[in-house]
């Protein structure tokens, strides 16, 4: 079970641990913590309700930031699927990590922290190993066929792939499991 009730409870620990790792730390205007990595902005955010992220709210946290910083939101709910497909139709994986601390699913009985998006580099190690320190281990979204790094979902069964994991329809470019773990390709209809 976590032990914080709202994210705002390691913000001072968050900020400690990011000042030891050398980084330029200061109160967002809108967000809760800015964060100077070199040239880099990464903008730490939070949404203390415990229900679900859905994509209309992602997509207006997301414009509310400029185009070139990295974006860090935590919430102590879930991310409904559809904000992981924006993520990856709108080719922004790369600057956008997702963090949900609270239950995944509409139907689970116990909390899970999970994260997807921008999962390497500095800035996210230090807010992983905060709530590490708080007790909560993150568990990275990966391919639900082998554990790989996610680039892509089925348009058929909204399960989310790797690499190696789909395949595209050669008429209407939709992506889809591979035919070796799913049939989704044959009952696709374009």
């Amino acid at each position: 079970m976590p032990t914080i009730r709202r994210i705002t409870d390691i913000e001072r620990p968050l900020v400690e641990a990011l000042e030891k790792r050398g980084r330029s730390v200061e109160k967002a205007m809108g967000a809760f913590l800015r964060v100077s990595v070199g040239e880099k902005i990464y903008v730490i955010d939070n949404k203390d309700h415990s229900g679900p992220v859905m994509l209309s709210n992602l997509r207006g946290w997301i414009d509310s930031f400029d185009r070139g910083d990295h974006l860090i939101l935590l919430t102590m709910g879930f991310f409904h699927p559809r904000c992981y497909q924006y993520l990856i139709d709108e080719k922004i994986l790369s600057r956008i990590a997702l963090i949900g601390i609270g239950l995944r699913d509409f139907y689970d009985e116990e909390a899970k922290a999970t994260a997807f998006g921008e999962v390497e580099g500095g800035v996210f190690d230090a807010v992983v190993s905060v709530l590490g320190d708080r007790g909560i281990d993150v568990d990275v979204v990966t391919c639900k066929y082998c554990g790989g790094r996610v680039v892509a979902y089925c348009c058929g069964c909204s399960a989310l792939l790797c690499k190696s994991h789909f395949i595209q329809c050669p008429l209407c470019k939709a992506t889809l499991c591979h035919t070796d773990v799913s049939d989704c390709y044959y009952k696709h209809e374009c």
